[in-house]
């Protein structure tokens, strides 16, 4: 497990800028077993939203690095795909790009009876998060954050 750790965090660290250079924003990348095979997975956003030649260029780029440094020893299919519209927001990067859109809050516990919150992102630093629900706002600790997930707007 640690071997693969290494490899998900080389993986994002060599390639987040290559790929920032082609418009594409590196979101997550996973290493899973699945009933048909290990699946290395690469999530990845555009502006304008993600396509099959955002995904197939992604794909070629990695696969490349992949067959020179050969990392992984076990046989495995290669994914790249968007992360979907409802996505975890992972890290401070990706929520600086959700201030002022609507997001879920899930927490640990419950604060005044709810576990879930669902409105718009004020502001966060490495301490707390505020989320404005209709008129009033909401001061989370990050510490009682269980996820953040994107929410489609309607």
């Amino acid at each position: 497990m640690k071997k693969e750790n290494e490899l998900l965090k080389t993986i994002e660290k060599n390639f987040k800028t290559i790929l920032l250079e082609k418009g594409i924003y590196f979101v997550n990348v996973e290493y899973v077993k699945e009933p048909k095979g290990n699946v290395l997975r690469i999530f990845i956003d555009k502006d304008g939203g993600v396509d099959l030649d955002s995904c197939e260029m992604t794909s070629n780029i990695i696969s490349d690095w992949l067959d020179e440094v050969d990392p992984i020893e076990d046989s495995y299919f290669l994914e790249v795909s968007s992360p979907g519209v409802e996505r975890e927001i992972k890290s401070d990067e990706q929520l600086k790009t959700f201030i002022g859109k609507k997001v879920l809050v899930k927490c640990y516990k419950k604060i005044n009876n709810e576990k879930e919150f669902i409105g718009y992102l004020k502001s966060f630093d490495r301490e707390k998060l505020t989320l404005e629900i209709g008129k009033s706002s909401i001061i989370f600790s990050r510490k009682d954050i269980a996820i953040i997930k994107s929410q489609i707007e309607i």
